[in-house]
């Protein structure tokens, strides 16, 4: 594992602007072949994820943010030894000069640091648009003679009901279809049973989709894994290897930054993970990529099932995983969503969540994201933590532990779920 903010090829620079532009995905996605219901609560506190930009930014550096965070969870941050960037507000954020460091760079972007006479940091947009593409992605796996999940690209309805009855054929009886955009699930829908997908498969055809769309059987997952990629004129480096937690409906809840791999299958996921490093570089890519990959129950290693062609949370969390790696032996991250009729302080939740989990002095926990926001009468919130330990049992305890915890208290909390 490397820490990225020593291996930048801006290292040293003082004149670095990071800006976690986190929702623009979902302005790419104009397919409408899925049938979705927009949580603009949950798209709020998605945006607030950008306080992760505060762990990899230098002191010297500006972070530009959308919403101020609780300055109680600012003074935490530094109490454990973040060093915090200076932090300008997005309507400030114009007489700033320098470098940007966006979480993904898209036309607007690039727009807007021509305009303001600014440096980008990483590859054209265009670029970045088609790698972030998962049908584009599907193609260049297969071009570049990847293993790849059973499926095909479908270019309209009856290829889809084609590609169906194939992969039914062949025991599959949970499948996944993909649409071009869309990260943490958004972009995928999961079909357990014929009556679900004739359900989707009306749908698409009411609406008259003309796009292509990925239609996949879903491989039993063993372990799903990620790569974290940095890819530079100054070197390229595999900064990560680490394991997903995701739910059987393909939604993230966690990462384990400690997994234990079989010898031979490290070796390979490595040897695969370099070869995209030097096949992206031919290609005019620079940055950050994250990609995903499993080894199914079958043991086949599928080393590319989405590329993430931008910044994630593990990229910003690296710096102070490195540092917590220096003296625990375990460390996983999770997340939780819950609302109240209460402002809570970051102060009660900090001692909630530490009471509750008491790790002793052989582990810790350490929150990374407070992100809060009201609606009516309820305030909705979404909180990410570490949780790391020296002993396996303890943190297996506190994981469950955290899984299972909904707060509570006299002014009636309601837990909203995980």
């Amino acid at each position: 594992m490397k820490d990225p903010a020593w291996l930048f090829d801006f290292k040293g620079r003082h004149d670095v602007i990071w800006f976690g532009n986190m929702n623009q995905e979902q302005s790419w996605d104009q397919t409408r072949a899925l049938p979705v219901m927009t949580d603009h609560i949950q798209n709020e506190l998605v945006l607030q994820q950008e306080q992760q930009l505060l762990l990899i930014a230098s002191k010297e550096h500006h972070v530009i943010l959308h919403h101020q965070p609780d300055p109680a969870f600012l003074a935490y941050l530094e109490k454990e030894g973040v060093q915090l960037p200076h932090i300008t507000q997005k309507e400030d954020a114009y007489k700033l000069k320098g470098l940007i460091v966006p979480y993904l760079l898209d036309e607007s972007v690039e727009q807007a640091a021509l305009i303001e006479n600014r440096e980008i940091y990483g590859s054209n947009s265009t670029l970045v648009k088609r790698l972030n593409h998962k049908i584009s992605t599907r193609r260049w796996a297969e071009e570049h003679q990847f293993t790849v999940t059973c499926g095909s690209i479908c270019h309209h309805a009856e290829e889809l009901k084609q590609t169906y009855e194939e992969l039914k054929a062949n025991n599959f009886s949970k499948m996944v279809l993909k649409i071009p955009y869309g990260s943490s699930g958004k972009g995928l829908r999961i079909l357990k049973s014929e009556r679900e997908f004739m359900q989707l498969l009306t749908f698409i055809k009411r609406r008259n989709i003309q796009t292509d769309l990925l239609l996949e059987g879903w491989h039993p997952i063993k372990r799903s894994l990620n790569a974290q990629l940095l890819i530079q004129e100054e070197g390229s480096h595999l900064l990560s290897i680490t394991e997903q937690k995701i739910n059987e409906d393909g939604i993230y809840l966690g990462t384990d930054f400690a997994p234990v791999y079989e010898l031979d299958k490290k070796r390979a996921y490595e040897s695969s993970m370099h070869r995209i490093i030097e096949l992206l570089y031919e290609e005019g890519y620079r940055g950050v990529v994250g990609v995903d990959s499993i080894i199914d129950e079958n043991e086949q290693l599928i080393p590319i099932i989405e590329i993430n062609a931008r910044f994630t949370q593990v990229t910003y969390l690296l710096p102070i995983i490195c540092r917590f790696f220096s003296t625990y032996e375990y460390i996983e991250s999770r997340f939780k969503r819950f609302s109240c009729s209460a402002d809570l302080p970051f102060e009660e939740v900090l001692t909630e969540v530490t009471e509750a989990l008491n790790p002793g002095e052989d582990g810790g926990v350490f929150i990374y994201t407070f992100g809060k926001t009201k609606v009516d009468d309820m305030w909705h919130y979404r909180l990410f933590i570490l949780l790391y330990h020296m002993k396996k049992d303890k943190q297996d305890h506190m994981l469950t532990l955290f899984d299972d915890m909904a707060f509570s208290s006299e002014r009636g909390r309601e837990f909203a779920g995980k």
